[in-house]
């Protein structure tokens, strides 16, 4: 068995946080959306 220490295993998991679909998706309309200084012409 392994155990962990609540704080430390919560601060382990502030430092990696997991984006929700939502805001992936959120994320990606706002890059097609907006204009780019590299990439597509």
């Amino acid at each position: 068995m392994l155990y962990f220490e609540k704080a430390e295993l919560e601060e382990w998991l502030r430092q990696n946080p997991v984006r929700s679909k939502q805001e992936i998706k959120d994320m990606a309309a706002t890059y097609v959306a907006s204009p780019h200084k590299k990439g597509r012409k």
